[in-house]
Formats: C-alpha cells, sequence, structure tokens
C-alpha cells in the first residue's frame, strides 16, 4: 500500500502473518522437493527405457539380417537345384537323341 500501512487489520497479531507466510514457504519447498525427485525418477525411467528400446532395435536389426541371409541361402541353394536339375535333363535328353 502506498500510505504505508499494513495489510493487516488492525487487532490482529503481526506475528500470524509471518508464520504463515513461512508455513506456505515450507509447503512450497516440500512440493517443489518431491517434485524435483519425481522429474528426476521420470528422467532416470526414460534413460532406462531408452536402453531398452536400443537393445529391442539392435536385436530387430540383427534378427531381419539373420532372416535376409537365410532368404539368400535358399535362394541361391534353388537356383542350383534348378541348374543340377536343368543339367541332367540335357543330359538324359542326349542319351535318348543317342539311341
Amino acid at each position: 500500500r502506498l500510505d504505508g500501512m499494513s495489510k493487516t487489520p488492525v487487532g490482529k497479531n503481526r506475528e500470524f502473518v509471518p508464520v504463515q507466510d513461512n508455513f506456505e514457504l515450507e509447503v512450497l519447498q516440500a512440493q517443489y522437493k518431491e517434485l524435483k525427485e519425481k522429474m528426476k525418477a521420470m528422467e532416470e525411467e526414460v534413460l532406462i527405457k531408452n536402453g531398452e528400446i536400443k537393445i529391442l532395435r539392435d536385436s530387430l536389426h540383427q534378427t531381419e539380417s539373420m532372416l535376409e541371409e537365410q532368404r539368400r541361402s535358399h535362394f541361391l541353394l534353388e537356383q542350383e537345384k534348378t541348374q543340377a536339375l536343368g543339367d541332367k535333363e540335357k543330359e538324359f535328353s542326349k542319351k535318348l537323341q543317342s539311341l
């Protein structure tokens, strides 16, 4: 206030206001501390989850690579079988013609 008068009504104990302010300050400090601890716990949880995600991604990439390698091997094996069968058919055809 501009007139220099206190906001507390006349007759009220002036000691009550600082006590109330101190109590509110303590409550706010306790809430701040609790929220700060919760935030730290959440940050740690995020780090753990990020680590788990990285492990799962790496495992997925490794599995995909192995699967792709198996597909290639299977394809090459099928090509070899087809080539061998074609060679046998040609050889058999030549034997038939020579008879």
